[in-house]
């Protein structure tokens, strides 16, 4: 994914090719320098089959750059299979650069508590723009900014050295 710092990423903890999901827990581990994690929404798969659905504390610690989410289901109805989103856990970017995202912990769990073997995949996101005059990526428009405006100055396409970032 590839998101704006004026924007907000969103990613999805998806299941494939699921037996018969009863719990599951995540730790996600992110760069707090990078991203700050805002929010857990649960996804509509786990509570897909008419079980009760009971949350499990939601645990966002953006110092260390992790969160813990997951839930778990009750009752008589057999619990979801197949694929579906379990989680969307949204994040905020602090500052330009590739934040990767690794599932450090997944458990999936079955039908009397018995586990579910899990091949966890992480991924990344690209910040890749700041505020259009925060030419340092450092969330201020300060001096710094201003004189790398000045360097250019009076610079114009084809010339040697113009860049165009800075022609604003």
């Amino acid at each position: 994914k590839t998101v704006g710092l004026s924007g907000q990423v969103c990613v999805q903890a998806r299941v494939e090719k699921s037996p018969e999901l009863h719990a599951f827990e995540f730790t996600l581990g992110f760069p707090p320098d990078l991203l700050e994690a805002t929010n857990v929404t649960l996804g509509p798969f786990l509570g897909s089959t008419g079980r009760t659905l009971v949350t499990l504390p939601t645990d966002i610690n953006n110092a260390t750059g992790r969160v813990k989410f997951g839930a778990a289901t009750l009752g008589a109805a057999p619990g979801a299979t197949g694929n579906g989103d379990l989680a969307t856990v949204c994040f905020t970017p602090k500052k330009a650069g590739t934040a990767a995202l690794d599932l450090l912990v997944g458990k999936l769990s079955g039908p009397n508590g018995a586990a579910i073997p899990v091949s966890l995949a992480g991924g990344s996101v690209t910040i890749t723009s700041c505020y259009f005059a925060d030419f340092d990526c450092n969330n201020e428009v300060d001096i710094n900014d201003v004189q790398q405006v000045a360097g250019q100055w009076g610079k114009t396409a084809g010339q040697p050295g113009f860049e165009a970032k800075y022609d604003v």
